[in-house]
C-alpha cells in the first residue's frame, strides 16, 4: 500500500509541477504515516504516535533512507 500511496504522490507532485517529490506524510487521530523512497526501487515508510516530535523523527528517517538507498 505505501509503494501505492508514493506512487501517486510522486505522480502528484509532477502533475502539478512543483519540484521533486521529497515526502509523503499522512497524519490521522492518533498518528502519522510518513513515506520517502528509498533508492530508485524501495519506499521506506515510518509509522508514529501522535505524541512524538515529528521534526526528529523526519530528520532521522531522511537519513536511514539515504543509507538504505546507498545499500541496495
Amino acid at each position: 500500500m505505501t509503494a501505492a500511496l508514493l506512487s501517486l504522490a510522486e505522480s502528484a507532485i509532477t502533475l502539478i509541477k512543483s519540484g521533486e517529490f521529497e515526502q509523503l506524510y499522512i497524519k490521522g487521530n492518533d498518528g502519522y504515516l510518513l513515506v520517502l523512497p528509498a533508492g530508485p526501487k524501495a519506499v521506506f515508510s515510518v509509522s508514529t504516535t501522535q505524541d512524538v516530535r515529528l521534526g526528529l523523527i523526519i530528520l532521522d528517517y531522511k537519513q536511514t533512507s539515504e543509507k538504505i538507498a546507498r545499500l541496495i
